[in-house]
């Protein structure tokens, strides 16, 4: 399945996982988020990707990531990877970054992408930009995947002793600006996974656009979570507090997208 509505609900599920989603235009004119899935017997790979840039280009960039990662899953005759994904992935790169309109210039579009691949009731996890990936399992709830964005940058100066607390706290004021997505051209910093992390029953698997936790905490989602057993009323739930959180603050609210899976 591949999601290219404004609003949307999915529901899915095999011998391993069961799956719903959610995706929300909020307040923006367009949808530039999209999902997609595709479910084998026991398999199964999930995508988010987020799109960036004017003219409708983040909405055929995400497009095509998606369609792109989910054929290539139904189609390839060897199980994928991390690997083979990321190599699908700096294709993907390519093919964004040569979009044009329709008077034949660049739509300077891009996408951020995160993809959960499950193999042998093992997980796999591959990532560009700052859609996120989480796991929660009991009480734990963790970040699996790394934003990819300027705050990253300076963690790692502010840590190195390169800066100061004061530059970093003057330099976070662009802490959410990206410095890597599908569609920057010559990608080479992707976020995966060598090692396959073993899953067990009653794990909880999320993946999201930054419209879902740049409104909402990862402690209300996690206890979102724990409340409804991951089933799609987490979602609803989710979505429900970030309506009121947009409201109450009276920003804007972006598109949202997230897919939760739960491990039987």
């Amino acid at each position: 399945m591949i999601c290219k509505n404004d609003n949307t609900t999915a529901k899915d599920e095999n011998r391993v996982m069961k799956l719903s989603a959610i995706s929300q235009i909020g307040g923006r004119k367009e949808q530039q988020d999209c999902f997609g899935y595709s479910l084998r017997e026991s398999d199964g790979l999930i995508v988010v990707c987020d799109g960036m840039g004017g003219q409708s280009g983040g909405r055929e960039a995400s497009i095509l990531a998606v369609t792109e990662i989910v054929n290539y899953y139904d189609t390839s005759a060897k199980k994928a990877s991390c690997q083979s994904l990321s190599e699908l992935l700096k294709c993907v790169d390519k093919r964004i970054l040569a979009l044009k309109n329709s008077d034949g210039g660049y739509l300077k579009a891009g996408s951020t992408c995160v993809i959960i691949l499950i193999q042998d009731r093992t997980l796999y996890w591959t990532s560009v930009g700052d859609s996120r990936a989480y796991l929660m399992r009991g009480k734990e709830f963790v970040q699996l995947t790394t934003d990819q964005n300027y705050r990253a940058v300076l963690k790692g100066q502010l840590k190195a002793g390169m800066i100061s607390k004061t530059e970093y706290e003057t330099g976070d004021k662009k802490g959410d600006s990206l410095i890597n997505y599908l569609g920057i051209g010559n990608l080479s910093l992707i976020d995966y996974n060598v090692r396959g992390l073993p899953l067990q029953k009653g794990d909880h698997l999320m993946i999201a656009s930054d419209g879902l936790y740049r409104m909402v905490t990862d402690e209300e989602i996690s206890k979102a979570i724990r409340e409804y057993n991951g089933d799609e009323r987490t979602l609803s739930r989710l979505n429900m507090l970030a309506e009121q959180k947009a409201m109450n603050s009276k920003q804007g609210r972006d598109n949202l997208t997230a897919v939760l899976i739960t491990i039987k």
